[in-house]
């Protein structure tokens, strides 16, 4: 029989308390300010949420993205959220944000829906939700679900890749495509600043809707996936976008075969 190692026996005690916490506490949590619900499945905020990623290693859910929006999101410029997730990001926005903006957080994934309008109500926030997943194309697109929420995409291979799982997709859910222009139309953006997280699609993104972006997006944070199998696609889209009118301010640097930039566009500073 093997034996843990005496730091990882501490640190399983340590998020099955946590665990337990949580369950308590009816799986709310304030985090960074902002108070999350985490009641389902597809969360497992046993580990995404883990006492030993929130404390000991020092790994803060988003932190990055939230510290790059701080420094460099302007306040009063109307904004879209491309893969929101459970609203983590999509509250901080609207705390920082100007109230006269208008925010729209798109998510694929219909079984976060209810976490992502319940973390709205629970922080009084006031931004849109779209149930629906970013594609150039309207239309309906297969969203793969993969173990976690952290994982979902329209693209079957990039399910768990890079979360070093075995990539099995464990679900699909059929849902109705939005595009950047149909987000654009809808809400009658003149101009906004974009937010993407959406596993890999951020390549589609660039590649079919760049012209908006030149004319119409000031400020872009995006993760980029550099999937093994075709590293290249993330590299060219990142290029596009420095070939354009774009210019880096800042980035994570490549990690993980992820990489997080903040892009701004020169010609609408």
């Amino acid at each position: 029989m093997s034996v843990l190692p005496h730091s990882s026996i501490l640190q399983n005690l340590q998020d099955q308390l946590w665990l337990l916490w949580l369950r308590l506490n009816n799986w709310e949590i304030t985090y960074n300010d902002i108070k999350l619900d985490l009641d389902n499945d597809q969360i497992q905020p046993h580990r995404t949420f883990s006492f030993s990623n929130l404390v000991n290693r020092g790994v803060m859910h988003e932190e990055e993205e939230m510290l790059f929006l701080q420094r460099h999101l302007n306040r009063n410029t109307d904004v879209v959220e491309l893969g929101a997730g459970i609203g983590f990001i999509s509250c901080y926005v609207n705390n920082i944000s100007s109230n006269s903006c208008t925010q729209v957080a798109v998510e694929g994934n219909t079984k976060l829906i209810p976490n992502l309008e319940r973390n709205k109500r629970l922080n009084g926030s006031s931004f849109h939700i779209e149930n629906k997943a970013y594609s150039p194309t309207e239309g309906e697109v297969t969203f793969h679900l993969g173990e976690s929420y952290l994982t979902a995409s329209t693209e079957e291979d990039r399910v768990n890749y890079f979360w070093g799982s075995d990539r099995t997709v464990e679900e699909t859910l059929t849902v109705e495509a939005v595009s950047l222009e149909s987000l654009v139309q809808s809400y009658q953006l003149d101009r906004f600043s974009l937010i993407v997280d959406i596993e890999g699609d951020e390549i589609d993104l660039v590649n079919e809707e760049l012209d908006i972006l030149e004319e119409l997006c000031e400020f872009i944070l995006v993760e980029f996936h550099y999937h093994p199998d075709n590293p290249e696609g993330a590299e060219d889209a990142k290029q596009a976008l420095l070939d354009s009118q774009f210019q880096i301010v800042e980035s994570s640097g490549r990690e993980n075969m992820v990489e997080t930039c903040v892009f701004e566009n020169t010609d609408l500073g």
